[in-house]
């Protein structure tokens, strides 16, 4: 699995969603809006893409899918999900992506 792989859906402006594209969900909380950011990647162990969140994303390539949850709705990618989602950019193009955290909107 390559950079730019398809995944073969495509979000809601029509863009193909591939691995490793950082997309993001805007979440109303409490003290104010946030963005959740999730990494789309390929498990091999589980033969599918799923959205890693960002702190997900270290300890997955430390300890694979060991402490990963394979029934959460992440894991479960649908043109639903990208219905809601924004796209933020490629981690592999742009690997300072990896250091944002869940924020409010910029």
């Amino acid at each position: 699995h390559t950079q730019n792989e398809w995944t073969g859906l495509k979000d809601s402006t029509g863009k193909c969603v591939n691995v490793d594209d950082m997309y993001f969900e805007e979440t109303e909380i409490d003290e104010g809006d946030i963005r959740l950011f999730f990494v789309i990647k390929w498990i091999p162990e589980w033969a599918q893409y799923a959205a890693l969140s960002i702190g997900e994303i270290p300890d997955y390539d430390d300890n694979g899918v060991t402490n990963l949850d394979q029934d959460r709705e992440t894991f479960r990618l649908t043109a639903d999900t990208f219905s809601k989602w924004h796209f933020k950019g490629n981690v592999k193009a742009n690997p300072e992506l990896l250091k944002l955290d869940n924020t409010q909107p910029e």
